[in-house]
């Protein structure tokens, strides 16, 4: 208990001393070090000064907008008791005991269904579900308004007891009514059976995305209840069920309204309403959001047809340049509609149009969402407006924004630009220049012209954690992103890109997503968060196979294609080639193309993996499965299935960082990059008993390559350890900026030398629902701990440690544990503090249901099990 009590004091007066130097760190990244007029993301850093057609005041943009919306609704569709001819049902479920409504229409067995006709009342004997079918259209929203009231039936002091619920519990009248909304992407047969277990069925979670639900008690009073919804994409009907409690001793209900009103996509979000992947940005400008469409995400303004968002410039002797995208939404093609784009300059009593565009929503794969643009500011002696307006081509608005609206102009103190580069799952000693049989030109080259460390440590062995500690500077007990409900939290962990951004850096991200998504924190910072992998072998049949296994059919898997051919290595590229060399960018790259095993078809050729007459061989888990499972006969075969698949997609990775390396010299900007290439995990085949990754922290799973050439970087290698968690610190120091305190303090890859060494300490981390270890490594000595696995053929190994003496045994094949108890104790003994001091700082773990298209892309990648 003293030890305990000892611990968190300590963490109470770091914590303390953390935020204190956190102040301090701001303040002096505040003076001098953030040329504001250099960089302004006018969504966020500009406040608009309002409108230029009315007189609206600061932050009453989405007020006016809001108005318009208002203004504009359609007529209301009639309700069920008109004759308008729409299909009206109603279907009444009696039920042979005292069963409340809800078990009433759960319940398959003791019921029985048959049609009714509709009076407008729900009476007495079990529940009824009323049912009004209306034709939609797909991306507009809705809004449905229900007005019901208890008939008066009953005396007044019967009425105030049921509608106080004095009826007790399990009566019928004391439930209130539900109103059940479903989408269907196939027309509703009038002649359709719907008992009991199918209405059921409608409510359940699986269906939640599709169908809303509200519930209200009546009273004597009319009463009303709104709610509000997207149609899906691919949606034609809305059936709307009014399912009434009905019992003898209860009042008959009346329903008095059922109003359903179309609203145009923009103006219900222009009304607070809430989207699939857009989210309002909190202390940007009114209206600003992150918005992710064609699995890019950026943040910016929304363009809502009729508003228009105006800055006031200061005066500047050189021309500015605006950077930023036009995002419209992918509607039905048979839609009409479109959203005209205007950016217009005012200096003075002169106003000229910057760009002037008319912009149809795309209807098909091959169309992009987001449209980049960039737009040059002439110089002004005096102050002059940048107004941004937006007006409707067409019957329906499309829901719009305007991506990352970013003002540029040189600055002075310019930083170092940075790239970071991560290929998943590569483990160094495959590598030319690691000593590995694989050639690797491109990535020999560049640790030839800088640093190369020889002993570099991922932070675990899969892929969350060990990024998250990239971006953070932190262990994952630190920073919390340790398994699949956990986050990145940006006030718990400081992030890279929001560093870099606050210095007045570009951002950008180009990944392949699944645990490096923005659904697990890694958006905060960057103005743009693409979600598609830029190195995928579509012409291949793995790299098609890979596109299917996901699930959605071929029109997914087409539309999945189309993104992927569209943000390959040609967007990353052509981003680099349009950067302006006066200003900072930072660019994070992430490729699972060695975790997939795909490589193109110039390497199949190469690696020898076509047949005799130039066919692809089927690419087979099957022997690993089976070695993995505890058939220990199939290791060499399993290892001659993998390797070659393996060193081609590492041969076609060497090629990637080639041609983003190409890009920064034809752009002029190769002396000025700090560029740093890197993985978060190796892979095993099958050295300790496992073909893979995520399931130990030996060596071949957690050995990684770390290289980096840049401005003030002389040629050298390092051999002493480094971790992933020193390369934040270490970007922020090498570009002229004070890494955050709450970065792990010990030495980083080295404060301002040329040549930096590594640590003498690393630790290594694998904590999931399945499984537990822990590993320290302290110069040449490796103490590894496992208290939890889940394979039954491992459980000899919980609760184990081993002791491996890495200088002399590389592989891990000699535990020394039996024969070296002191070193274990004294190992063990600091692998401990690290867990109760960060046991003791970390916050409370952040849990979220994970999206469904992340959860579809880590089935695909193999991190989750397919049902």
């Amino acid at each position: 208990m003293t030890e305990r009590r000892r611990i968190s004091s300590l963490a109470r007066r770091l914590a303390l001393g953390v935020a204190l130097l956190t102040a301090c760190g701001d303040a002096t990244v505040g003076d001098g070090a953030h040329d504001e007029t250099a960089l302004v993301r006018l969504w966020r850093d500009g406040t608009p000064a309002g409108t230029v057609a009315g007189e609206h005041a600061v932050g009453t943009v989405m007020a006016a907008m809001t108005a318009r919306a208002a203004g504009n609704e359609p007529a209301p569709l009639p309700g069920p008791a008109g004759g308008d001819g729409l299909v009206h049902l109603a279907t009444r479920f009696e039920a042979t005991d005292d069963t409340n409504w809800y078990a009433v229409i759960a319940a398959a067995e003791g019921m029985r269904y048959e049609p009714v006709a509709w009076d407008g009342e729900a009476r007495p004997g079990g529940a009824l579900a009323h049912a009004t079918s209306v034709d939609v259209v797909p991306g507009e929203a809705l809004r449905l308004r229900v007005v019901v009231r208890a008939a008066q039936d009953r005396t007044e002091g019967e009425h105030d007891a049921a509608s106080d619920g004095a009826a007790g519990e399990g009566v019928p009248g004391d439930a209130p009514p539900l109103v059940v909304v479903v989408q269907r992407r196939d027309p509703f047969d009038p002649g359709e059976s719907l008992d009991p277990a199918a209405l059921s069925a409608l409510l359940t979670e699986r269906n939640a995305g599709l169908n809303v639900g509200i519930a209200g008690r009546p009273g004597a009073e009319t009463q009303s209840f709104d709610v509000e919804m997207l149609v899906g994409r691919l949606v034609q009907q809305v059936l709307v069920f009014l399912v009434t409690p009905v019992a003898a001793e209860a009042p008959a209900l009346v329903f008095e309204e059922l109003t359903l009103w179309r609203r145009p996509l923009a103006d219900y979000v222009a009304g607070g309403g809430l989207i699939p992947r857009c989210t309002p940005l909190a202390g940007g400008v009114e209206g600003a959001v992150r918005w992710r469409m064609d699995q890019d995400e950026r943040e910016g303004l929304l363009a809502v047809p009729g508003s228009s968002y105006r800055w006031t410039l200061g005066p500047s002797p050189v021309a500015r340049r605006l950077d930023l995208a036009l995002g419209v939404a992918p509607r039905d093609p048979s839609l009409p509609g479109a959203v005209d784009f205007a950016v217009r300059w005012v200096d003075g009593e002169q106003s000229r149009t910057l760009l002037d565009e008319h912009v149809t929503p795309p209807s098909n794969p091959s169309e992009p969402a987001w449209r980049d643009r960039s737009l040059i500011i002439p110089p002004a002696e005096a102050s002059s407006v940048l107004v941004l307006e937006t007006s409707t081509g067409g019957e329906q608005a499309p829901l719009a924004a305007w991506g990352h609206p970013t003002l540029r102009s040189a600055r002075s103190d310019r930083r170092p630009n940075v790239l970071l580069v991560s290929l998943d799952t590569l483990r160094a000693d495959r590598l030319g220049c690691y000593g590995g049989p694989v050639a690797t030109p491109h990535l020999d080259s560049l640790a030839a012209q800088g640093l190369r460390f020889a002993r570099g440590y991922a932070t675990s062995s899969w892929t969350l954690p060990s990024h998250a500690s990239l971006m953070t500077g932190q262990y994952p007990a630190y920073h919390g992103a340790v398994d699949m409900t956990t986050t990145m939290d940006a006030t718990r962990s400081p992030i890279l890109a929001q560093q870099l951004a606050a210095a007045g850096y570009a951002t950008a991200a180009f990944t392949a997503g699944g645990f490096v998504s923005t659904d697990f924190g890694f958006g905060a910072g960057f103005d743009r968060y693409s979600l598609n992998d830029p190195v995928w072998a579509l012409e291949t049949l793995r790299g098609r196979e890979l596109l299917t296994a996901s699930g959605g059919g071929d029109a997914a898997a087409a539309l999945q294609g189309a993104l992927l051919a569209r943000y390959d290595t040609g967007a990353v590229t052509d981003w680099i080639a349009g950067q302006q060399p006066e200003m900072p960018f930072f660019a994070f790259v992430h490729t699972y193309i060695v975790h997939n095993y795909a490589p193109g078809r110039t390497w199949l050729e190469d690696f020898e993996l076509l047949d005799e007459q130039g066919r692809e061989r089927p690419f087979d888990h099957r022997s690993s499965k089976g070695f993995n499972d505890g058939r220990r006969e199939l290791r060499d075969e399993a290892r001659a299935r993998y390797l070659p698949y393996y060193d081609a997609t590492v041969a076609m990775a060497d090629a990637f960082v080639g041609e983003l390396l190409q890009a920064l010299e034809q752009a002029g900007l190769a002396e000025d990059t700090l560029v740093i290439v890197t993985s978060d995990h190796g892979e095993e085949f099958g050295e300790h008993d496992h073909f893979g990754h995520g399931r130990s922290l030996y060596e071949p799973a957690t050995r990684i390559p770390l290289i980096a050439r840049g401005p003030g970087l002389a040629p050298a290698v390092v051999d002493m350890p480094v971790s992933l968690v020193d390369v934040a610190p270490w970007i922020l120091r090498r570009v002229g900026l004070t890494p955050d305190p709450r970065m792990e303090p010990a030495p980083p890859l080295g404060a301002e030398r040329t040549s930096p060494p590594g640590r003498r300490r690393v630790v290594l981390d694998l904590s999931t629902g399945s499984r537990h270890q822990r590993a320290y490594v302290e110069d040449d000595l490796k103490l590894l701990q496992v208290e939890r696995v889940v394979e039954q053929h491992l459980r000899g190994q919980e609760g184990t440690s081993q002791l491996f003496d890495l200088s002399t045994d590389a592989l891990e094949g000699t535990d020394l544990a039996p024969q070296r108890s002191e070193d274990v104790a004294r190992l063990a003994r600091a692998l401990r503090g690290y867990e109760q001091l960060a046991e003791a700082l970390r916050a409370s773990r952040q849990e979220d249901e994970l999206d469904p298209a992340t959860l579809e892309s880590l089935r695909q990648l193999g991190y989750v099990d397919q049902d």
